[in-house]
């Protein structure tokens, strides 16, 4: 029943693409009459599969204004949380993640507070590891799987829960419990229909096995994703386990090449 989370990426969004360029078009013109957050719920996770980083943050920075007007605290906790911070943390911008985290957790009423609390508790644990302090990211994971039992039928919260949990034990160098995480991960998705040709769990599966000797099985899931021209996020992840593949083989023209490919797109 929750238009954002019915949204998660799917095959048939690439009947959208042709029209993106319209349709961002149109979104720029409603941002200026604070009316882009109807399209933003429906969107937030096409522009994240398509590596649309800085339109989802314009956007979102719009369609937050807008909701913060209305006073509907519960969505704009839900875009804070979820959809800004997470676009953050891709980006690297670590201290922006946590400021909106903080504010989102701070509205939160107490329908919404299980779900998005653990959603927040698991991207500050990513956060925390990636800077090195393990042990307030592993207490965090610790809370965000308690709050994702208290809503263990959204499998779409556990799998985003189990796939922080598997990044966290990779930044540990603890490659086999990344990889059985990644899995759960997966199959948590795929009770829910799957997102996009498995285009966030893949890539970390096939980096997982990298670390632990098994190349064949990760350039397989690499190839897969780097074929997949729909889904941009996951085949440029497949372009890059391939060209870091070829770089362990010691293949450097291959991955040089790769790698210039990625870089210029």
């Amino acid at each position: 029943q929750d238009t954002y989370w019915k949204t998660l990426v799917r095959d048939e969004m690439a009947k959208v693409d042709a029209y993106w360029p319209i349709i961002s078009h149109v979104m720029v013109r409603a941002s200026k009459n604070l009316k882009v957050a109807q399209f933003v719920l429906l969107l937030t996770h096409y522009m994240d599969s398509r590596f649309l980083n800085s339109d989802r943050l314009e956007f979102l920075t719009s369609a937050l204004a807008e909701i913060d007007a209305k006073g509907d605290a519960d969505t704009a906790a839900l875009l804070r949380i979820d959809a800004l911070a997470w676009t953050y943390i891709e980006e690297g911008l670590y201290n922006e993640a946590v400021r909106e985290i903080e504010r989102g957790v701070k509205d939160l009423t107490t329908n919404a507070a299980p779900e998005l609390r653990a959603v927040a508790d698991a991207w500050i644990a990513r956060i925390k590891a990636s800077e090195g302090n393990f042990v307030e990211a592993t207490e965090k994971m610790s809370s965000a799987r308690q709050y994702s039992k208290a809503v263990d039928a959204k499998h779409w919260i556990g799998m985003r829960v189990a796939m922080i949990e598997g990044d966290v034990k990779m930044m540990q160098g603890k490659n086999e419990a990344a990889l059985n995480h990644y899995q759960e991960a997966e199959r948590l998705a795929e009770r829910y229909g799957g997102e996009g040709n498995r285009y966030q769990t893949a890539p970390r599966i096939g980096f997982a096995m990298l670390e632990l000797g098994k190349d064949h099985q990760a350039c397989r899931i690499f190839r897969m994703l780097a074929e997949n021209g729909k889904v941009s996020t996951g085949r440029l992840y497949g372009e890059y386990g391939l060209a870091l593949a070829a770089a362990r083989a010691e293949a450097t023209q291959e991955a040089v090449l790769r790698l210039k490919k990625i870089h210029k797109e």
